[in-house]
């Protein structure tokens, strides 16, 4: 495991996944204002936290299988940073805790609304 390299916005692999946390919070506000905004069950607001988290699991599944190496040199980046796979783990149970959340908005509404 490499040290920690300056690549763009990111100098470390703690704030990449601290980005990952960030943009899971926005998608999640962005989905519950257009629920609220378009006035849809919350049965909808789970479904869509459900295709968030699988969003977020794709992508890091697709970084974790063609991201940079972590002794990768960073002249050569195309705007991708190396992160261990430790922290790819972290994006997976964040992504798992989405999709589980969604799961369970929509089943609870869903259960209520019979």
């Amino acid at each position: 495991m490499g040290p920690p390299m300056a690549i763009g916005f990111f100098s470390s692999y703690e704030q990449f996944v601290l980005f990952i946390f960030v943009l899971d919070l926005i998608f999640a506000s962005l989905i519950l204002g257009g629920v609220k905004l378009a006035d849809f069950s919350w049965s909808v607001f789970g479904w869509l936290i459900i295709a968030a988290g699988m969003a977020v699991f794709c992508l890091g599944i697709w970084h974790q299988i063609d991201g940079p190496p972590l002794d990768y040199d960073s002249e050569l980046s195309d705007g991708r940073m190396p992160v261990k796979p430790a922290l790819n783990g972290v994006v997976y149970i964040c992504a798992g805790v989405a999709v589980l959340a969604g799961l369970l908005v929509a089943t609870l509404t869903r259960a209520r609304e019979n």
